[in-house]
């Protein structure tokens, strides 16, 4: 955990530079279909192909 910890600060750090929430903190949907989008259409981009993305609530076995 230790590792984890060193990275903790520089972590936090470019969260807030690249504005990226995280899932442990309350979302507005707007912010959370917002920040998807982005997410979606930059990795295509970036990667020229169509990209799928998966939240981790849809793919959970209950």
């Amino acid at each position: 955990m230790a590792i984890l910890d060193s990275y903790k600060e520089d972590v936090a750090g470019r969260s807030m530079k690249y504005k990226v929430k995280s899932h442990l903190n309350p979302i507005d949907i707007m912010d959370y279909f917002d920040n998807y989008y982005f997410l979606k259409l930059s990795m295509r981009d970036v990667l020229h192909r169509q990209i799928e993305l998966l939240e981790e609530k849809a793919i959970k076995n209950p």
